[in-house]
């Protein structure tokens, strides 16, 4: 410091002052390297003087990121040193050339604004649907993004596991960018084969962007189930009367989705090529099937139908029912015209009276009423067993 010299008396002074100065933080590098990020994934910056101060440095407080001049909330710093910063992208306006720097909060002192590159997250909420979760053998199925972001996002199908002997690898079937709207990926884009093997098949989707951390599709993985060929063989009735017809079933599942029938019985005499004949069996018989797929795959079930006689329906004499009613010793075919409830019965016991008059009450019997029925020569009541 120059001396100072007093106007008055001509004194002179003089004292030394000592300056002490210290670098400010410096960004040197940021990874990924292009400096480029999605909001939401991790940014490591590279650097000096993030933490400490004086010489030697003291002191580790956690730095500040400021992005646009706005702090990033301290529970976004994953980690900090004096050289480096890794924390988490917030919601931020996304661009180019955003300004990102650092507050070293130990000196006060902050670093020169960095350009960085910051993009839309990937939005792992977007569902990846499958066309179905049970496809047929030797098929393949769609996987529809609905919708996807936009062409900077790309996204992965990745067959995950497979069945043993299934010739493709795990990895990934089919990759396409987005569109902003409905995109749809295929299990047999890449070089597989179609559903040839029996069994599970796991895959998930994948989206990815230059410069961004890669992130699976939250609704996936999801697995697709190739059934085995099988038939389930039924009738409408296993048990008929003698002249009546029933309806055979074959409920097929599985196998490639296009089926043969070929039905047959026991005793032979039947044959049949529909999925669900009707047949009038003429005695106790089993319907056998056979489906065959196009793969030729083969599965066979039968059903066994009883063919009972047609039964005998008459009506009886009323048996009565003591104290109230006292039995009759024959079917009584007159009747007075009055409002009162006659008991008529049937063999087989089991059938239903149909007719003008008659009705069936909460005991589960059935009544004639002769003033229901009204004044004439004739009615008819007929019983109905089956």
């Amino acid at each position: 410091m120059n001396p100072v010299e007093d106007a008055v008396d001509n004194a002179t002074v003089a004292d030394d002052i000592t300056f002490t100065t210290e670098n400010r933080p410096n960004i040197s590098a940021f990874i990924p390297a292009a400096a480029e990020r999605c909001i939401g994934d991790n940014v490591t910056i590279n650097g000096s003087r993030f933490t400490g101060t004086g010489n030697p440095l003291s002191g580790n407080s956690q730095p500040t990121v400021y992005i646009d001049g706005a702090a990033v909330a301290p529970g976004n710093i994953i980690s900090f040193n004096s050289t480096q910063i890794v924390f988490t992208l917030p919601i931020v306006t996304i661009g180019d050339n955003r300004q990102i720097k650092v507050k070293n909060n130990d000196s006060d002192l902050e670093s020169i604004e960095s350009d960085f590159d910051i993009r839309e997250a990937i939005d792992v909420t977007l569902p990846a649907i499958p066309a179905t979760l049970n496809p047929a053998q030797n098929t393949n199925v769609n996987v529809a993004m609905n919708p996807s972001q936009s062409s900077n996002y790309n996204y992965a199908l990745i067959l995950t596991t497979a069945p043993g002997g299934y010739g493709t690898a795990p990895g990934t079937v089919h990759s396409a960018n987005g569109n902003g709207s409905n995109l749809t990926l295929n299990t047999a884009n890449g070089p597989a084969d179609n559903f040839n093997i029996i069994g599970d098949y796991t895959y998930r989707v994948d989206v990815s962007r230059t410069n961004c951390v890669t992130k699976t599709l939250s609704n996936t993985p999801f697995t697709l189930t190739v059934a085995a060929l099988s038939v389930n063989v039924s009738a409408t009735d296993v048990s008929v009367c003698q002249g009546s017809s029933t309806t055979l079933i074959g409920a097929v599942t599985g196998g490639t989705g296009f089926y043969q029938f070929r039905w047959t019985s026991t005793p032979a005499g039947y044959s049949s090529s529909s999925s669900s004949p009707t047949v009038t069996p003429p005695s106790n018989i089993r319907y056998n099937l056979e489906v065959e797929d196009n793969a030729g795959n083969i599965v066979t079930d039968f059903v066994d139908v009883v063919v009972n006689p047609v039964p005998s329906a008459t009506f009886i004499p009323n048996p009565g029912i003591p104290p109230f009613i006292p039995a009759e010793t024959s079917v009584r075919v007159n009747y007075v015209v009055e409002d009162r409830d006659y008991l008529v019965s049937g063999s087989p016991a089991g059938g239903e009276f149909t007719g003008q008059g008659t009705i069936k009450k909460s005991d589960g019997k059935y009544y004639f009423n002769p003033a229901n029925a009204g004044l004439g020569n004739y009615h008819q009541i007929v019983y109905i067993y089956k």
